[in-house]
């Protein structure tokens, strides 16, 4: 439905309302040029002995009304038939772009609004705030029309007269009062509490202050409470203004998920990755718990334990500063407990921990309270393309559904003097299974322009030896799954070459395993790469190309290997893509799981 057209409903009263005019009844002729002399002069007056800064005079609710009423939209949100699914509020803050909450138009795939005199408008496009619940849409067609003006929420007072505009019940038009009653952060934003009555259908209208600005976006009610309702800051609304938030483009079919405060239901298993610094990573922990750092996640107990260092902790308030972290990633911030400070231990009804300056101001809560903001899955930025896993994905990798499988050990004994160790890890049981659906778009991205075979792997083997940082502390006993090692963005040697192997599956190409004590490496058919370092290698009837994922700006065939690197060192091989096992290269013998 392009551009305005008639929208049906019975809105008698709301009109009448906005056609309604107050009549001034006029002095009489001989005593208006008096009047008017006593008016000019206090106007002028009135700038010498009026206070600096001011506010401008309280509006009486029938005129922030008249104001406020043809802003006023009823979002409209429809399925793919054009049905009707719900309905919320919103309002026009300038031509062509209306604001509303988030949750109001998840869900849907076509969007419209509808005013006061009947005219009904799609949206094309929208830019939306997910940490603040707000949107901002685009309706091209809505050129003439009524806006608001946005206030400094910052300066509200508690105490404060507001008026909250909206649609509760698809009832257009409908204004009622209150006060501001608090200054709150519900989880973990700030909000503004306020007895003006907000119902279903009210989301989006705007929460206005005595002078007719735009304060707040009514966004939610407290279920079990008594006038406890609460609005958004309006403030956030002028950074979407500016082109911040994400874009979603209805024309082109893209839609919002619906929305929800329930927790995420893999969110133990983000839980369990943040657990271990070196499986999620800086970015990632900063994304869902900002400077905090869990240590410790008591799945029994259902309770997680944070920490933040000394200099995040701050000399003053420390309880108000692990209240203001906490808020971000909690539902009730309120359950939050500190741990007892004795000295260089924090002390808890079930745990002690020691304190140091990394790890200074410990806190806890439980598990069901903890929000993690997952929403778009989790995602790890890089120069080609950004890795983005949703935690459903995740859970499968967690689970080991995503990967080829396999005992994880295999027995090297009877080759102790050349392996130098009776054990090997089973670095191919790790690699990820063809078509998983991260890894999948993440090599898509990265080869997109790419047609030649060899040339899509010299570019995965450039990535992953270029981007991934080489972390030489991790061991095999802290194996990492492919999308862990995407996710930290960095991992060991055996790490990067299972990574290169899982990235190799979803082209799909051959690649081997070759085994050198406990490190292990990928070799390609030779093809056409070049052979002038030495690497080329003949195994099960088919020529190799040796790569070496340790060395940014690795050429494959060309690059010379470092004095350490020689083909005779290289004991053992392995086709995940067959059968899986490691056999030792000369003899042929597979080895028997450890």
């Amino acid at each position: 439905m392009a551009g305005s057209s008639e929208y049906r409903g019975s809105l008698a009263t709301v009109y009448a309302l906005l056609r309604a005019r107050t009549d001034t009844q006029r002095p009489p002729k001989g005593r208006s040029r008096g009047i008017m002399r006593l008016i000019l002069l206090m106007i002028a007056f009135s700038g010498v002995f009026a206070p600096a800064g001011a506010k401008e005079p309280a509006l009486p609710v029938e005129s922030i009304a008249r104001k406020a009423l043809p802003a006023l939209v009823t979002v409209l949100i429809k399925d793919e038939k054009g049905q009707l699914i719900k309905s919320g509020s919103g309002f026009f803050v300038a031509a062509r772009r209306v604001v509303t909450n988030l949750h109001v138009i998840s869900g849907g795939k076509v969007v419209s609004v509808a005013t006061l005199d009947r005219k009904e408008f799609t949206v094309a496009s929208a830019r939306i705030d997910e940490p603040h619940d707000l949107a901002v849409l685009e309706c091209p067609d809505a050129t003439a029309v009524t806006t608001l003006r946005l206030g400094d929420p910052g300066a509200v007072a508690i105490g404060e007269s507001v008026v909250a505009a909206g649609s509760p019940l698809g009832m257009q038009g409908t204004i009622s009062t209150g006060i501001v009653s608090a200054k709150r952060i519900v989880k973990g934003v700030a909000v503004i509490q306020t007895t003006a009555p907000i119902s279903r259908g009210s989301s989006g209208g705007p929460l206005i202050n005595s002078r007719g600005e735009v304060i707040g976006i009514n966004s939610f009610a407290a279920v079990d409470g008594q006038n406890l309702n609460f609005a958004q800051l309006s403030s956030h609304v002028t950074a979407l203004m500016k082109g911040g938030g994400k874009a979603v483009d209805f024309r082109r079919g893209e839609s919002i998920a619906t929305t929800s405060d329930k927790p995420d239901p893999n969110q133990d298993v983000v839980l369990w990755l943040l657990a271990r610094p070196a499986f999620s990573g800086l970015e990632l922990k900063k994304k869902l718990i900002g400077n905090a750092e869990l240590v410790f996640l008591d799945a029994r107990r259902k309770r997680v334990y944070f920490a933040l260092s000394q200099a995040d902790a701050g000399d003053g308030n420390v309880q108000a500063r692990v209240t203001a972290v906490a808020a971000t990633f909690v539902a009730d911030p309120e359950r939050v407990i500190m741990g007892t400070d004795e000295g260089l231990q924090a002390r808890f009804p079930d745990y002690t921990f020691q304190r140091s300056p990394a790890k200074w101001a410990f806190f806890a809560t439980d598990i069901d309270n903890v929000r993690l903001r997952t929403q778009g899955g989790l995602t790890s930025k890089y120069r080609g393309a950004d890795y983005t896993i949703s935690t459903g994905e995740l859970r499968s990798f967690a689970q080991n559904a995503s990967l080829r499988g396999g005992p994880l050990r295999a027995d090297s004994s009877q080759y102790v003097r050349e392996a130098g160790t009776r054990a090997l890890t089973n670095w191919g049981a790790i690699v990820a299974r063809p078509a998983e659906p991260s890894l999948t778009r993440f090599v898509k991205e990265l080869v997109k322009e790419i047609t030649e075979p060899d040339k899509k792997i010299q570019r995965l083997a450039d990535f992953v030896a270029g981007e991934i940082q080489t972390n030489p502390s991790q061991t095999d006993r802290v194996a990492k799954r492919p999308a862990e090692t995407l996710l930290s963005q960095q991992g060991s040697s055996p790490d990067k070459a299972v990574l290169l192997a899982s990235l190799l599956e979803q082209i799909p190409v051959d690649y081997l395993l070759v085994y050198s004590g406990q490190d292990v490496w990928v070799a390609v058919p030779q093809g056409s790469f070049k052979n002038d370092n030495g690497l080329e290698f003949a195994y099960s009837g088919r020529q190799w190309a040796l790569i070496d994922v340790s060395r940014p700006g690795f050429v494959i065939g060309q690059t010379k290997p470092p004095g350490a690197v020689t083909l005779d060192r290289l004991l053992f091989a392995q086709l995940p893509q067959q059968d899986g096992r490691i056999y030792h290269r000369t003899t042929g013998m597979p080895l028997q799981a450890h």
